[in-house]
């Protein structure tokens, strides 16, 4: 009963407290109301009102006596008024200091009593678990304000996703791949005349961080050879009309043609041998001989010779000093 009463006398001192700061901060706001002076001198009335007599005739402004005793009476009744809400706001913090320190008196009784009992470290446990359960309520509180400002935020998300997806759609009705997809068209066609192809952009509205899904098509059987012919025309448009890269050299592997046929496979390259020069840029292939000689039938003369003054490095699997870096990597067995 004594480490309630005590808890009790506790939580009004603290709410006394907090009343005396507000009449303290009121009592501030009071004193520098009275502090200031807003008044109009008679010097400065009698400025103003010579600046208006060259516009007003000089009657319109005989009453200026009468003007200055108004302005004194409305200074006077405000500081009568000020110096009123101060008096009855000490009145207020003077009764609220006497309870203050009357419940003091009375709290402090009754923690004399609980000295050397068993009640006061009952008292100090029950005020131990109090401070950890306001503890969780504050961080309860906070995690439920950090709730409410995901969902805000996700809120927020989801409107401009859904903003991004109207623009995106509106960007698409300008068929902005209608270039890239012509020039890859003309390029599929010369490796598989009779296969449709293009390129196809979609709105992707999924809920992830691709904007678009860009599709690369070259219909067929889904070959190796097919799928090959799709990322080297690929390649090529980007490399030669695509935007923000300053790629000078493209270099395509002998996985790549070792699934072509012959046919294609020479198409390209006669393609390569034509549209190359005077780009300034390189084109690099590796290719293994097999795949190199077969292309021979289906080639011009003038593009298969071209082709073998291209080449620059052969290499064989010999010995190491004929590999790639000229040595060995690895133990032969």
């Amino acid at each position: 009963m004594l480490e309630w009463q005590e808890s009790y006398l506790t939580k009004q001192l603290r709410k006394i407290e907090r009343e005396i700061a507000i009449l303290d901060f009121q009592l501030d706001g009071i004193q520098k109301s009275l502090e200031e002076h807003p008044d109009i001198t008679a010097f400065d009335l009698h400025a103003f009102y010579d600046g208006l007599g060259s516009i007003f005739k000089p009657e319109v402004l005989e009453h200026f006596d009468k003007v200055e005793l108004f302005h004194k009476q409305l200074s006077a009744n405000r500081k009568i008024r000020l110096n009123k809400d101060k008096a009855e706001i000490l009145s207020k913090k003077d009764n609220l200091e006497h309870k203050y320190k009357s419940r003091a008196i009375e709290r402090d009784a009754y923690l004399v009593k609980m000295q050397g009992k068993k009640a006061l470290d009952e008292y100090a446990a029950i005020a131990k678990h109090i401070a950890s359960l306001e503890e969780e309520r504050d961080r309860i509180h906070a995690f439920l304000e950090l709730e409410v400002s995901l969902d805000q935020r996700a809120q927020e998300i989801r409107e401009r996703r859904v903003a991004d997806d109207r623009r995106a759609t509106e960007y698409l009705q300008s068929n902005p791949l209608s270039d890239a997809s012509n020039r890859f068209t003309q390029l599929a066609r010369l490796l598989y005349p009779n296969d449709p192809s293009g390129l196809i952009i979609e709105n992707n509205t999924g809920d992830n961080q691709v904007r678009y899904n860009i599709t690369v098509q070259i219909e067929g059987d889904d070959a190796d050879g097919i799928n090959s012919a799709r990322i080297l025309c690929f390649d090529w448009i980007y490399y030669m009309y695509g935007a923000n890269h300053s790629m000078n050299f493209l270099w395509h592997d002998n996985r790549l043609f070792a699934h072509m046929d012959p046919r294609p496979r020479s198409a390209w390259f006669s393609y390569l041998m034509e549209h190359l020069t005077k780009t300034g840029k390189q084109y690099i292939a590796s290719l293994n001989t097999e795949n190199l000689s077969s292309m021979q039938t289906f080639m011009a003369e003038e593009d298969w010779k071209s082709l073998n003054e291209s080449i620059t490095l052969v290499l064989h699997g010999d010995r190491a000093e004929n590999k790639l870096l000229g040595i060995q990597f690895g133990s032969l067995k």
